[in-house]
């Protein structure tokens, strides 16, 4: 059993129905509305028992989903907000950049955890119920009680005030570690249409700060943080493959695909419905200008004549019996 992964744990989620905001955000964890964390309580001398129970100095409510999927139809001006369960608290995470083309045609938005969410008490005071002290740092004294903290990967973006604190990390072949933005930071990748998780990676630190007493000295240790000793590097890492992306978001390509289709379709006709339209109208207007050149005027006579008289060459329109018209064009201009 792990203090931060409990066994049989109570999770709810919220579906989204009714408002799609909500779509995963954990309504319970260990069947609670605030964040508790299961361990051992000494209950009598001789008696221990396992319990739930509160780290921090008043109750957190659980929100923000499990970062498996967020709220559907994301855009970069939302800023999300995740369950880190190794933190024992929810954290927020913002915006960093996108990829437009990570699967074909879908976008991939980046998220990273908000580097105020490991400011000290004074910088963020929202943080002063999580009693973080030290920036770059969060508390999990009160969660696994033992004198201990998380950090980004290899200390990254911890406070300058600790430096003679933090150790130096090698490499196997002895170079030294330098702590950056690729490999030390927590990240979600998010396709912004279903808000489904796409790639997820996860760099969080768990070390213990020694101080000297009567039973430790450590040569130069400092009197106010101690030595930082690295116990737990948690590298998570998801990314779904070309074959897991085709099963869960085959459809939606598949509804795209078919949604710009029908949209290129409608525009296709209209366009031609315009083109003809605007023909018609050209043509009527050129008919209608042929036809009644110089304002001239039509009489009926008895025999079913008429002389159209104008500028133009004298036109004669003939109506037959059977209502027909039968039009002829003298030769010579016609008389006034």
């Amino acid at each position: 059993m792990s203090v931060t992964h409990p066994q049989n744990n109570s999770i709810s989620f919220f579906t989204g129905e009714g408002s799609y905001e909500l779509t995963r955000t954990m309504g319970l964890w260990l069947g609670e509305e605030s964040v508790r964390v299961q361990g051992l309580e000494q209950t009598t001398v001789k008696t221990v028992t396992e319990a739930n129970y509160n780290p921090w100095a008043n109750n957190v409510p659980v929100i923000g989903t499990d970062g498996a999927q967020f709220q559907p139809d994301l855009d970069s001006g939302i800023t999300l907000t995740a369950f880190v369960n190794d933190l024992s608290r929810p954290c927020v995470f913002s915006y960093t950049g996108e990829n437009t083309n990570f699967y074909k045609s879908l976008t991939m938005l980046n998220y990273q955890l908000e580097s105020s969410q490991m400011l000290n008490s004074t910088a963020n005071p929202a943080n002063a119920i999580y009693m973080i002290n030290v920036d770059g740092t969060s508390n999990l004294t009160t969660t696994m009680r033992a004198p201990m903290f998380a950090s980004k990967g290899h200390f990254y973006q911890i406070s300058d005030e600790v430096a003679s604190s933090v150790p130096v990390i090698k490499n196997p072949d002895g170079s030294v570690v330098t702590p950056n933005s690729n490999n030390d930071e927590t990240t979600f990748g998010i396709e912004t249409l279903s808000g489904l998780t796409v790639q997820a990676y996860q760099r969080i630190q768990n070390n213990f700060g020694i101080f000297n007493d009567a039973l430790i000295t450590i040569a130069n240790n400092d009197p106010t943080y101690g030595s930082y000793i690295p116990l737990v590097f948690v590298s998570r890492d998801s990314n779904l493959s070309d074959g897991q992306l085709k099963v869960l978001l085959g459809g939606l390509v598949s509804a795209l695909k078919t949604k710009w289709a029908v949209f290129g379709t409608v525009l296709a006709v209209g366009i031609v419905a315009i083109g003809g339209g605007a023909f018609l109208l050209i043509k009527s207007r050129m008919l209608a200008k042929e036809a009644g050149v110089g304002g001239s005027e039509i009489n009926a006579s008895d025999d079913k004549q008429a002389l159209v008289r104008g500028t133009a060459p004298a036109i004669r329109i003939n109506l037959s019996e059977k209502g027909n018209i039968e039009r002829e064009t003298d030769v010579e201009d016609a008389d006034y």
